[in-house]
């Protein structure tokens, strides 16, 4: 044993170990006492349900809790035309290439976005229209063959289909062929669902640590692949028509009385000359079918594909909100998850899935209209907004018209949030109108 050498460990390293302990210790105990934000509530969250995590804190501790460092989370409506306004916006947070989405410069934004918006205003867009209409076709012949061998469906799967094919007319002039061949050409949906995640992990991060993961990407297989796949500019929308016709469907199903409504509706879709178009026109399901576009508007409140806040940066003489000092440089943000179910604005129900509240008054609505988040706020509103509503106030007329849709499972969707929320289990059995 005398011969076996002894390895202590040297005396440069227990001052080392000893002083980043210190450092944690000073920096809890700053963040509980001295911290600017010390007295906001703290939220805690690495589960993939961010938004429920804050509506349960918002809750028990509104309307401000922080869900960062220096990020604070509002739950309260009159701070929206504050954070977001359209005259004199808060800038947005930075982020590494910025693009429409995330340029945090207003005045570049203003002039990326006069380029391609005139692509993008409905006008446009319904000039598009027949390039839908053939989706929807597309997208009916397909599941009509599905139900005649009735089988099973993952009618979501098919949902996600359709936005994408939507979006390849729309914006590049030729379907990317998913409805065609019923699955993931060249693995792109696949590609989607792994960058994500971590792109919203560069995002959120700090500038030191957005580096180290940008480099580190290199050594993940696949990832820069993944990276390179989401440029295309049809993300946002396409998570907003699938998850909304997702719950739709699914709202539909659990609630008889909303049922017996559509059901209603499908009858007089199919009554010869009520709604000659077929496809129905966007147009006319504004027009003749009022509410189809309150379920609509009703799960786009309810089931927002943004699950996060959506953060701006306080100004150089700071911010109050709800009679809290906000510091110049900290980030403030409101949820759509957690304003949309809002009682003050929505009422009582406002955990209900309720189409009727959008069709009540004009003036209730407008109100509601303000403090509906899902295509964000001011003047960073989702770039693709238009191309989302036509895409879902075309496409669930059309699958009234032709099908009856049932969930084939008595359990909940389940989502995961990793900045923008996916669902999956939305497994149904179809039958053609008779």
């Amino acid at each position: 044993m005398a011969n076996i050498p002894a390895f202590g460990i040297p005396p440069y390293g227990l001052s080392f170990f000893g002083a980043f302990v210190a450092y944690w210790v000073i920096w809890i105990i700053y963040c509980r006492t001295l911290y600017p934000l010390a007295r906001v509530p703290v939220y805690r969250m690495l589960r993939g349900d961010l938004e429920v995590a804050q509506n349960k804190l918002h809750k028990k501790y509104r309307p401000l809790i922080c869900i960062a460092p220096e990020e604070v989370s509002c739950a309260d409506a009159s701070v929206i035309s504050l954070i977001y306004s359209s005259h004199s916006p808060l800038p947005k947070t930075d982020c590494e290439n910025a693009d429409l989405f995330s340029e945090t410069n207003e005045e570049k934004h203003t002039k990326r976005r006069k380029i391609v918006s005139s692509a993008y205003q409905m006008s446009s867009v319904l000039r598009n229209e027949p390039a839908i209409d053939e989706c929807i076709t597309l997208f009916t012949k397909q599941v009509r063959e599905l139900a005649v061998k009735k089988e099973v469906i993952n009618l979501g799967e098919w949902i996600n289909f359709y936005p994408h094919d939507v979006l390849g007319p729309v914006l590049f002039s030729r379907r990317f062929g998913y409805l065609e061949t019923g699955g993931d050409v060249g693995s792109f949906l696949n590609a989607l669902d792994k960058a994500v995640p971590f792109i919203y992990v560069i995002a959120a991060a700090s500038n030191y640590i957005r580096k180290a993961l940008m480099f580190l990407s290199i050594f993940i297989p696949g990832t820069l692949g993944h990276l390179q796949a989401i440029q295309a500019t049809t993300y946002a929308a396409k998570q907003q028509t699938q998850l909304r016709m997702e719950r739709s469907t699914q709202e539909k199903d659990s609630r008889p009385d909303i049922l017996s409504q559509l059901l209603h509706i499908s009858r007089k879709l199919n009554q010869k000359n009520h709604l000659p178009s077929a496809p129905v026109s966007y147009n006319e399901t504004v027009k003749h079918l009022p509410y189809i576009g309150a379920c609509i508007k009703e799960a786009l409140r309810l089931f927002p594909t943004v699950g996060f806040s959506l953060p701006r940066v306080a100004p150089p003489q700071g911010i109050v909100l709800r009679g809290q000092n906000i510091p110049s440089g900290y980030v403030v943000g409101v949820n759509p998850h957690t304003i949309q179910f809002n009682t003050e604005v929505f009422g009582d129900d406002a955990e209900e899935f309720r189409p009727e509240r959008w069709l009540e008054s004009q003036a209730r609505n407008f109100e509601m209209e303000k403090n509906l988040l899902s295509f964000g706020a001011g003047t960073r509103t989702c770039v693709g907004k238009n191309i989302a509503l036509a895409e879902m106030y075309k496409f669930i007329p059309e699958a009234l018209r032709n099908f009856d849709i049932y969930m084939a499972h008595d359990g909940p969707l389940k989502t995961w949030n990793a900045g923008f929320i996916r669902q999956n289990g939305l497994i149904t059995r179809i039958a053609e109108q008779a």
